[in-house]
């Protein structure tokens, strides 16, 4: 009976549909305050700052040195869903440099643009403040500097050097005043240094006080540097002289270099298989007698004096078995005539000898012979004489004879 009145009165009442219209109510305002309500708010942290205007800055020679890399937080207002499908690349904040005519410091409103459908409400910064100057460029002498090394007894350490002698520096004119000089510094780390070597070195930037300046607005035509650093050991080689034609030898001739030896320097890699250096070539036709030569001492590529060594030496020619003749020579041909017309007009020249002893005694002018060589030249339309040197040749010579100086013959063609 209870039962059956309790039923009556959900019926009567509607209870039922009321409740469900309450819910279903509840659920509607649940959604649109917390997915839909356009009063919810959301921040986007670090906003990127846009500064505009820059075109029109550089065409006064004007840049920005300070403030290009600041980022703000932005609060927004919207619908939840709207709010959902934007990021902070979506969101716009400027500065507008472009009114600025002279160098100097700056405070700049920012301005914001959110996307459609979102409302801005704050910001962590309102302001941007810059730095404006003139923007110049300098040249620097480029320094090298090697620290913490080590170099053991035997070595030493040549000049350094560096693959440009100069570096350009581009920046605030306030700022670039206060450099007096670009630096490579190559930190050995106590490397014992007893080769050469080429590495590469950071470019940094001093004062006059030797101060490192690091400015993140400064920039440099180049941030490092290939250094050359040579490493030099010693080395005792003999001096000697050498001959054009190798007539000279230890029966016929003394030759003697004074000093005998030097203290040179190098690479090891170069000095270590090195063993003697000449200093002259002797033309032994050009040497008539005992001569004593002042020669200055030519090192090899990659081989450098020693403080106090000797730059010149003594060449000391002595013939010890070298005797002269002279000759009168009728024996004269021609060679590589082709088709040149020609007539030698020399019928005999006097040709001077040296060598050795015996080989002298036994030479007559039926041994020796003048050879002209017509390669080049060229039959003309006229008549004409030319001087051609000699080749002097020597057959069933025992022993070193040669001759001295040079010969000419004179021939005439066309």
């Amino acid at each position: 009976m209870k039962t059956e009145k309790k039923d009556s009165f959900v019926k009567r009442h509607n209870i039922i549909p009321k409740a469900a219209c309450v819910l279903v109510a509840f659920i509607i305002w649940i959604y649109v305050m917390e997915v839909d309500s356009p009063d919810h708010q959301e921040t986007f942290e670090d906003v990127p700052v846009t500064i505009t205007g820059l075109s029109e800055l550089d065409s006064k020679n004007l840049s920005v040195f300070s403030g290009q890399d600041t980022v703000v937080d932005v609060t927004v207002k919207g619908q939840k869903s709207v709010i959902a499908k934007n990021s902070v690349n979506d969101i716009t904040v400027t500065a507008d440099v472009s009114g600025i005519t002279e160098a100097g410091s700056y405070t700049l409103n920012l301005n914001f643009d959110v996307p459609s459908g979102l409302t801005f409400t704050q910001s962590s910064v309102t302001e941007l403040k810059l730095f404006i100057d003139r923007r110049t460029s300098v040249n620097l002498s480029l320094q090298t500097k090697l620290s913490s090394y080590q170099v053991p007894s035997g070595y030493e350490l040549g000049e350094i050097s560096c693959d440009t002698d100069t570096v350009t520096v581009t920046g605030a004119e306030t700022v670039l005043r206060d450099i007096s000089y670009a630096l490579v510094d190559v930190n050995m780390a106590d490397r014992n240094l007893t080769e050469s070597f080429t590495t590469d070195g950071t470019v940094i930037l001093c004062d006059s006080a030797d101060n490192t300046i690091e400015n993140r607005y400064i920039k440099l035509s180049q941030n490092t540097a290939k250094v050359t650093v040579p490493v030099y050991t010693f080395k005792e080689v003999t001096l000697r002289a050498d001959c054009k034609y190798g007539y000279y030898n230890a029966d016929n001739t003394e030759i003697t270099v004074e000093p005998k030896t030097i203290t040179v320097k190098g690479d090891k890699s170069v000095v270590e298989s090195l063993k003697e250096i000449s200093v002259t070539t002797l033309n032994e036709k050009t040497l008539r007698e005992d001569t004593k030569l002042s020669v200055d001492i030519t090192l090899p590529d990659g081989v450098y004096p020693v403080s106090g060594q000797p730059t010149t030496a003594d060449v000391n020619v002595k013939f010890k078995d070298l005797v002269r003749r002279s000759l009168t020579v009728k024996n004269i041909t021609v060679k590589n005539a082709g088709n040149i017309k020609y007539e030698v007009m020399t019928n005999a020249l006097a040709v001077d000898l040296i060598g050795e002893m015996e080989a002298i005694k036994g030479i007559s002018a039926d041994n020796v012979s003048l050879t002209v060589d017509l390669n080049g030249y060229e039959s003309g339309s006229s008549p004409g004489m030319i001087y051609p040197n000699a080749e002097v040749t020597f057959t069933k010579v025992n022993g070193v004879v040669y001759e001295l100086g040079t010969y000419n013959v004179q021939v005439l063609i066309g």
